[in-house]
């Protein structure tokens, strides 16, 4: 995948999304999705980081626990091949439930 084929893929999930967060005077309400790269752990060959493979989080936000939505994502997810760990958790503070989704993504350079 590219990263713009990553940024197409959430896209694709039909809800607000921001890489990382939302600016803070978009007032964005539930739901929607935040996304982004925590780390690498890039394969090494011939000394140089020969593939990069980078670790993306999906964060789904709602006002309730929406399985249905959950659904969608993993039926994306599941569609690229992308196999994921998900984490459900509930923000009291901010009274949302947030599920996450962490994959190992390989990244390409887009074809010239």
């Amino acid at each position: 995948m590219t990263y713009q084929d990553v940024k197409e893929l959430v896209e694709s999930l039909g809800l607000p999304c921001a890489y990382w967060q939302f600016e803070r005077d978009t007032g964005q309400s539930p739901p929607f999705v935040c996304w982004f790269f925590t780390s690498s752990d890039d394969f090494m060959a011939d000394d140089r980081n020969y593939q990069p493979v980078r670790t993306l989080n999906i964060e789904l936000y709602t006002d309730f626990k929406d399985f249905d939505r959950e659904a969608v994502i993993e039926a994306r997810l599941e569609e690229r091949e992308l196999p994921y760990y998900k984490e459900s958790t509930y923000i009291k503070d901010q009274r949302l439930f947030m599920t996450s989704y962490e994959m190992e993504v390989y990244i390409t350079q887009k074809e010239e």
